[in-house]
Formats: structure tokens, C-alpha cells, sequence
């Protein structure tokens, strides 16, 4: 087995694989990897100045999307399904607001005077085409509620690509795993307000499972999620985790229980069993969910 860990688009990182390979080639494999997540960060972060993201925050009209660009598409368009399924509520046109109360470029966690409305997305986004879109107002977009699965399922095809039988990606604590055998590993879910604290565990032998807690990134009384229709920060729920096949759906759809119930979500039409705890530290599970709980939380 090997393992690697690093940094990359602000947090931890580590690929493991069970192969055996020459340390030589698992190298250049870990190198490629590291490109990837670097080009990553700095096409889609809206905390780098000269990213994608922040120059379409610059913009407006009818935008080409460059070929090495072309991953905000697929982004955008998953993000305009959970916008419609949850009446507003998930928008990745939260960037502005979210720097304005201090989540910003600066990480300055200072509210300013004034706090900008988030606009509709319907109103400013258009997909013309897979590489095409159009915005009737510059708009920064804020990609966190699915960014770093997405970033997780890139990682993982291009081990898949270079044949590896048995491997995990883990962004984290948001994992995607791969064995050809079926071989099955046990992850610890951490209690949503105790961190490093584990609650129960659940076993997987293939797929995502990513989760999510309002402390994870929270200052003052706020945190990283926002609902722009009622202009609050959301509190009733305070931990969420979801198994799925790719990561870049349960990352999601973890943001997305933050906002609606999750009956909601099924017309997004991808299987997933989810856990939710609220903020009087009660358990609500779909019934096809595995994991297995402590005694208490």
C-alpha cells in the first residue's frame, strides 16, 4: 500500500493505493495528481484574483468557455437542477454575499457595512452549450457546495484511467473509493459537533461518501451556508453525509440537506442514502442507509 498526502485547494488531501507499483511510478502518478488539483484551484476558486471564477465576476455577455475551462459547465449545470428543486435556495451566485459578511478573498471574517443581495440565478445564467454561456450581469460564483467532489471524481478517473484495482481518495473526509473486489472499508462519521469525535461508522466497498457541518467553516455567527431567499444562515441542521457513486453528487446533495428535505432532491435522479442530523443532535437516515450508530450522540 501507498499513501500520499498534501495540500491543495485550501485543505488536506491524500490518495492511497493498494497496487503494487514502483515507487517511481506511483511518484510521477502523484505528480500528475497535484497539477491537476493546482489547475483546479486556480481556474475555480473565487479566492484567487486571477482565477476563472473571479474574472467572470468582471464580466458580462456572451462568454466562451476555453477548452481547459470546460469543467465549470457540468459545475453550473448540476447547480441549476438544485436550484430549481430547492425554489432558490442553493445558488452558486453567493460569492458576493458570502465576502461581504467575511468569507472572502482575504479571509478577513469582517462583516462589512454593507452585504450584497445575492441575485437570482435564472435571472443571470444562461448555458447556451457545453462551452458557452451567458451572464446578464457580472456574477461571482461560489463553488463549494460541489467543487471539491467534483475535484475528487477527476482524481479518480485518472487513476482508473492508469489501471489501479484498489484505491481512495479522501478530500478531507469526503472520500471516493474504488476495488475491483469489493473489498469493503469502514469510515467513521464524526459527530457533527464534537470534532474528531465519531458517532457511528458506516461500510463501503465502492463509491462516495462525502459529508458536511456547519462548524467546519463558521466565524462569528456565521458560516459557509447561505439561503438567499430568506437571507439567513441556516441552522436547524447541523451535520449531513451521503453515499453515492460519484463524489461530486453526495458533496452536493450533503450541501442540499442543509436547505430542503430530502424527498426533495430525488428528481435530481441520482441514487443516494443520506444521514441528517439537526441541531438537537437527532438522527434521520434513509431507510437503504448502512451505517451503524453508537449508542449515543
Amino acid at each position: 500500500m501507498k499513501k500520499h498526502s498534501f495540500s491543495t485547494i485550501g485543505t488536506e488531501f491524500s490518495v492511497t493505493i493498494w497496487d503494487e507499483v514502483p515507487d517511481i511510478y506511483f511518484a510521477n502518478l502523484i505528480e500528475h495528481i497535484e497539477k491537476t488539483c493546482e489547475s483546479f484551484d486556480a481556474a475555480y476558486s473565487r479566492f484567487k484574483q486571477d482565477s476563472l471564477v473571479s474574472k467572470l465576476a468582471q464580466r458580462e455577455g456572451t462568454i466562451h468557455i476555453d477548452e481547459k475551462y470546460r469543467d465549470l459547465i457540468p459545475m453550473l449545470r448540476i447547480y441549476e437542477k438544485l436550484y430549481k428543486l430547492s425554489d432558490g435556495q442553493i445558488n452558486p451566485l453567493v460569492g458576493n454575499t458570502l465576502a461581504d459578511y467575511g468569507y472572502d478573498s482575504a479571509y478577513s471574517l469582517q462583516k462589512k457595512d454593507v452585504v450584497r443581495d445575492t441575485d437570482l440565478l435564472s435571472s443571470i445564467l444562461t448555458i447556451l452549450d457545453d462551452s458557452t454561456i451567458h451572464l446578464a450581469k457580472p456574477a461571482l460564483f461560489d463553488l463549494g457546495a460541489l467543487g471539491k467532489g467534483y475535484l475528487i471524481d477527476v482524481l479518480y478517473e485518472i487513476l482508473f484511467d492508469h489501471k489501479m484495482t484498489r484505491f481512495l481518495i479522501d478530500g478531507s473526509g469526503d472520500i471516493r473509493y474504488y476495488s475491483s473486489k469489493k473489498v469493503p472499508i469502514t469510515c467513521g462519521l464524526e459527530h457533527p459537533a464534537n470534532e474528531g469525535e465519531l458517532f457511528g461508522t458506516i461500510d463501503i466497498t465502492h463509491g462516495a461518501l462525502c459529508a458536511s457541518a456547519l462548524k467546519r467553516r463558521s466565524w462569528s455567527e456565521y458560516h459557509h451556508y447561505y439561503n438567499p431567499i430568506t437571507k439567513e444562515f441556516p441552522t436547524f441542521i447541523q451535520g449531513t453525509f451521503v453515499t453515492s457513486e460519484k463524489a461530486v453528487h453526495a458533496d452536493a446533495l450533503a450541501s442540499a440537506l442543509f436547505f430542503v428535505e430530502p424527498e426533495k432532491l430525488m428528481p435530481l435522479d441520482v441514487p443516494f442514502a443520506y444521514i441528517i442530523v439537526n441541531q438537537d443532535m437527532k438522527i434521520k437516515k434513509s431507510a437503504d442507509c448502512t451505517a451503524h450508530f453508537f449508542d449515543a450522540i
